[in-house]
């Protein structure tokens, strides 16, 4: 399975919201990283059908999918950054609903629906009205009408906003077994929403990818750069002026700066391991 986007740039007026994006997705969880106004929701909605590139093509297995109609939505799942619900419809109720728009018979609904609220791990709730439940519980329904067609394309566009922490332990966990066998778009700012779920990373920013591949094989690219040193509160002032403070963690005597630097930047420095939340600064920094 391939969905590609072949030279594809979108206009809103005079601005350029992408630029001449050109990327194959195939089977794997994707993460879309970057800052709000870098154009990760206009992909999502150029691939979801619901808008048209200004220039250039996206092609699902080769076809283009403005002409692919009813064909392509049957392959596609998408979960909105706002997740529109009935508040007085059960859980079970919303989903026959939607199986409904989706073309499911009276007769398959009923069980695909109650397959899916046991993946997303709401089946105990069926009947309770959505405006009960929690937000985190309410992401996972709107994960489960996404995946109602057992779609093999499925956009997640920031659906963890909002959602405390252990419900993003949930979430992550949930994408990791339902993704099998597809491919799964996850857009997000939130670093740790993909940091132990994406098997690809892609960085955006004003409206073009300025960075792509493995989580590995990106941070490779900050191998000696990132680095630690403690010093006095007093000093730690003119460091910011001198280098990219990434944190500052604060002590009894001191704190403890992280930063980028090509070199050593003082003796007292330690090189210390990249994560992903020093990729996605160093990434947005270097593009300025």
């Amino acid at each position: 399975m391939e969905l590609q986007l072949e030279n594809v740039s979108k206009n809103y007026g005079t601005l350029r919201a992408l630029k001449q994006v050109n990327y194959t997705f195939t089977e794997g969880i994707y993460g879309l990283l970057g800052a709000n106004g870098s154009g990760k929701t206009t992909m999502i909605r150029l691939l979801c059908n619901l808008q048209k590139p200004t220039e250039g093509r996206i092609l699902f297995d080769g076809k283009d999918i403005k002409k692919a109609g009813q064909n392509y939505r049957s392959i596609l799942g998408y979960l909105p950054q706002d997740f529109g619900y009935y508040p007085d419809f059960t859980c079970y109720k919303f989903l026959f609903y939607i199986a409904t728009l989706k073309g499911f018979s009276k007769k398959n609904a009923p069980d695909r629906i109650i397959e899916v609220l046991s993946q997303v791990d709401l089946l105990d709730v069926k009947d309770k009205e959505i405006r009960q439940l929690s937000g985190g519980m309410r992401q996972r329904l709107g994960i489960a009408q996404a995946i109602l067609n057992d779609p093999k394309l499925l956009i997640l566009d920031e659906p963890t906003v909002g959602v405390d922490p252990q419900e993003r332990v949930k979430f992550r966990n949930l994408v990791h077994r339902i993704a099998h066998g597809r491919t799964v778009i996850l857009s997000t700012h939130i670093v740790s929403d993909i940091e132990y779920t994406a098997t690809q990373l892609l960085f955006m920013r004003l409206g073009q990818i300025v960075g792509s591949g493995t989580p590995d094989s990106l941070l490779q690219q900050l191998d000696g750069k990132i680095w630690e040193c403690s010093v006095p509160f007093g000093e730690a002032d003119q460091y910011y002026d001198k280098f990219k403070i990434i944190s500052q963690i604060n002590h009894e005597d001191g704190c403890t700066l992280r930063l980028f630097h090509e070199g050593k930047p003082m003796e007292a420095a330690k090189q210390v391991k990249a994560n992903l939340e020093d990729l996605y600064l160093y990434h947005f920094d270097k593009t300025k």
